[in-house]
Parts: C-alpha cells; sequence; structure tokens
C-alpha cells in the first residue's frame, strides 16, 4: 500500500482534526491565516531556548500581548520590538521590555504596540549571561473589530458637551458686552443687545465646530470600516476530467478588495514553503477524512488539483494564501464531493495526485460518546 495513505488509529486521528479545528476554527471570523488571531513559536533566540505566543489586538493601532517562556535561568532580559515589512528593523523604535511574572518562573510578559496594517513582525530579543540571542515571529497587524460605545458613557460625554456649549456662549457673550464697561457704570441696553449678539454669534461658531467634528468623526469612522478586514470569499466544486479522475476547481470571487489601505490584489501571490496555495480538506460530522493539497493555479483566480477517491459527502475547504508583501490570510468554503468512479478507486495510485506533497488520511469517524 502506498505510504501516502495508510490507516491510523481513531485516537491518532481524533488527536489530528481536534487540533486542526482549534486551529482552524479558533478565530471567531475564520478568516486569520491558518493558525488562529495568536501566533506561538517555539525555538531558539541565539543560544536560548524559547516559546513565544503573540495576542495580536482586533484593533490597528493597538497593543499585542506577548508572552516568552524561557527555560534558561540565566536570562537577564527580555525586550520586544515590532518590524514591518515595509519599514524594516532600522526604521522601528526602541524596543520594550517584557517583565517577568511573580510566582512563574522563565515566564516574561509584555505588550508592544502595532501602529499600522499590514505584515509584521514581533523580534523577541533575549539577554542573559550566554549573551544575546533573537527571534522572529510574523504576525498580521490588522482591524478585525469595531466596538459600540456604552449607552451611559455616551449620553456623559453629550451632557459635557452640552455643558461645554453653555460656557462657552456665556464666555463669548461676555466677552464682548459686560467686559467693555468700566467699574461702577451701569448696563445700558446697548451693553445687553451686544450681549446677545455676542451670544447668537459664538452659538453659531461652535454649531459649525460641533457639525465639522461630527462630520470629521462620521468620515473616520467610515475609513476605519471600509479599510477592516474583510476575507476573500471563494466557489469550489468537483468535476470529471477524461480519465474519470475527480479535479477540484477553487474559485475565488473577487480579485481585489479595497482596504487594508492598500488594495489585496490575488495576482500578487507569492509561494508559501514552495506552494502557491495550502489547502485543507476535512469533511464534516464524521471529521474522518483530512487531505493536505497543493493546487495549480490556472489563472489570476481560479485554482484546480486532482483529488484522491476520498468518501462522498460534505467537506470544509480552507486554502492558505499569501500575497507580495508577505501578508497570509485564509479564504474558507465548503464543497460536496461525489461518489468517486470505481475504475478511478480500483487503479488509483497516489502517483496521480498533482503534487507529490498532496497527503491525505481516512479513519473511523468520530462519534459523540
Amino acid at each position: 500500500m502506498d505510504d501516502k495513505y495508510h490507516a491510523i488509529t481513531p485516537q491518532e486521528m481524533k488527536r489530528i482534526i481536534s487540533t486542526l479545528i482549534i486551529l482552524l476554527l479558533v478565530s471567531p471570523l475564520g478568516y486569520s491565516h491558518i493558525g488562529s488571531p495568536g501566533v506561538t513559536l517555539e525555538g531558539k533566540a541565539g543560544p536560548y531556548s524559547v516559546t513565544v505566543v503573540v495576542n495580536a489586538p482586533e484593533v490597528i493601532p493597538g497593543t499585542a500581548s506577548v508572552d516568552v517562556y524561557l527555560v534558561d535561568p540565566t536570562v537577564t532580559e527580555v525586550q520586544l520590538k515590532p518590524i514591518y515589512w515595509y519599514a524594516g528593523s532600522s526604521g522601528t523604535p526602541k524596543a520594550d521590555l517584557a517583565l517577568p511574572v511573580p510566582g512563574e518562573s522563565g515566564h516574561y510578559q509584555g505588550e508592544t504596540w502595532l501602529m499600522s496594517s499590514g505584515s509584521a513582525s514581533i523580534e523577541v530579543t533575549v539577554v542573559g549571561d550566554k549573551g544575546a540571542g533573537s527571534i522572529l515571529l510574523p504576525i498580521m497587524a490588522v482591524s478585525t473589530a469595531q466596538g459600540e460605545m456604552e449607552a451611559s458613557l455616551g449620553w456623559a460625554l453629550g451632557g459635557l458637551g452640552i455643558f461645554l456649549v453653555f460656557l462657552m456662549v456665556t464666555i463669548i457673550s461676555l466677552s464682548t458686552s459686560d467686559s467693555m464697561v468700566k467699574p461702577g457704570e451701569p448696563t445700558t441696553g446697548k451693553v445687553r443687545t451686544k450681549r446677545r449678539i455676542g451670544a447668537a454669534i459664538g452659538l453659531g461658531i461652535l454649531v459649525l465646530v460641533v457639525f465639522g467634528g461630527s462630520s470629521w468623526w462620521n468620515s473616520w469612522s467610515s475609513d476605519y470600516t471600509r479599510y477592516m478586514y474583510k476575507p476573500f470569499t471563494a466557489s469550489s466544486w468537483v468535476t470529471t476530467d477524461e480519465k474519470d479522475q475527480q479535479v477540484l476547481s477553487f474559485a475565488i470571487d473577487s480579485t481585489r478588495l479595497e482596504n487594508l489601505y492598500l488594495t489585496r490584489s490575488i495576482s500578487y501571490l507569492i509561494p508559501d514553503h514552495g506552494k502557491i496555495m495550502h489547502m485543507f480538506l476535512l469533511k464534516m460530522g464524521t471529521l474522518d477524512v483530512f487531505a493536505h493539497l497543493h493546487p495549480l493555479r490556472k489563472d489570476s483566480a481560479l485554482f484546480e488539483t486532482v483529488i484522491p477517491p476520498l468518501p462522498a459527502g460534505d467537506y470544509y475547504v480552507f486554502t492558505d494564501v499569501t500575497r507580495l508583501s508577505g501578508f497570509s490570510e485564509t479564504i474558507a468554503d465548503t464543497l460536496t464531493i461525489p461518489e468517486p468512479a470505481e475504475s478511478v478507486v480500483t487503479a488509483w495510485n497516489d502517483s496521480l495526485l498533482t503534487d507529490i506533497d498532496d497527503t491525505y488520511y481516512i479513519t473511523d469517524p468520530i462519534l459523540p460518546s
């Protein structure tokens, strides 16, 4: 039997599927780069073994929380610094310090600002008796949420604004009337007229200021909504070629999305780990079938791959792509795979797959206990 197609125990498959489900679906919107909204990396920062967990903010500008775990007791300092793809290390501000967590040996925690959207990295520098070492974690800095102001805070700010307008009108009216009267002189009708005119002029100016501020705020809010991260959508389907092999087509619905301050063009994709696209198929419900495929690009938005003779049914489809800027994201869809032809099942060999690295697993279904 081909070494790419083999049975594994239900326990092993459950671990694989459970891990994949967590990684793919913990994002509340399901469109982050495969891995979840957070990034975890275990590696070496020079001579130090380190595990780093980064949770990016939902809103940019915002602060990313960083947890660093070390086993070397000689570490004296941990530094955090954001690095953007377009600026490089020389264009970044001074590093922030991660502080030791009380009662947790080797655990450092800190925050660092992400000031603009795009492809970024967090550089973690570890300093100790063995010298200094650094490790770099790529992250996607994007706004994914828009918060709502609490009603109580809105009413409080509105009341304060009305009070300030009243004070400003009073100050302006008095400065154009009573402030011109010499001490001891009576307030004449002319002074009262100036007071009313000053109040009217002041109120008019303040109304224009408030209207202008409201227009600016609404415009800023509209731009924020426009530039907030929006996932690509796609359509996928299965056809049969002249050899009765099933071919999966994956068409991205839009080649352009006008957000993230720059046009996200599907035309500018780069290989990630040597592949232009990573595709994951997961059977709905029973979770007993999993495939990791690498489709070929047919045009700017269409990708195709031969699929092995998988059991018929409904599948989740997740594809991972990386753009020229280094920004990675997942495009999700669902797919119904029909029953493969008997001739294909009988004569199937994994050499028929599109890519030599394509793999798939079929095991016992995971049923509720």
